[in-house]
């Protein structure tokens, strides 16, 4: 895909592996919030790419802002129709989606420690499994690879004809 997107992904994944190669609580702690948002990124900014490549239709990204939901069921229309048989995997894509939106609806929370009428967005503390996590963006950069390449196809054999 793109430059941009491969990079965010890229550097979050970085990110995680030298948490965790350093082995110290602390920097896990520093590093969790800057990853997620980068995987998020990725995540958006994949899907947005996607739908401005394959699209035949005319797209507003205002419209769409940086609503996950939004911009994926854009991204579904555009993907084949057998990309869908495998509902396990297409039914946890959409589930990290869905959690992705439901944890950071504006691609606001995990870049700022408030919102803007400045209240905490993670008042409370939280766990997260960041090697597991990582582990399941590898799944789903997976499946969008995947998608991606079902579209080029069908993009090209219809020009074919």
């Amino acid at each position: 895909m793109g430059g941009y997107c491969t990079g965010y992904k890229m550097a979050a994944d970085q990110l995680i592996d030298d948490a965790i190669a350093n082995k110290q609580i602390q920097q896990l702690d520093l590093t969790v919030f800057p990853a997620i948002f980068l995987y998020r990124q990725f995540i958006e900014l994949f899907l947005k790419q996607c739908i401005l490549e394959f699209s035949q239709e005319e797209v507003d990204f205002k419209k769409l802002n940086h609503n996950l939901i939004a911009i994926w069921e854009r991204f579904v229309k555009l993907m084949p129709p057998e990309s869908k048989d495998d509902k396990k995997t297409f039914e946890a894509a959409r589930k990290y989606i869905q959690e992705f939106n439901r944890e950071d609806p504006n691609s606001f929370s995990f870049r700022y420690p408030i919102n803007k009428s400045k209240e905490v967005i993670f008042d409370k503390e939280r766990r997260i499994n960041i090697k597991h996590f990582k582990d399941r963006m590898a799944e789903l950069e997976e499946f969008l690879d995947f998608q991606y390449y079902q579209m080029s196809e069908l993009e090209q054999n219809s020009d074919f004809f």
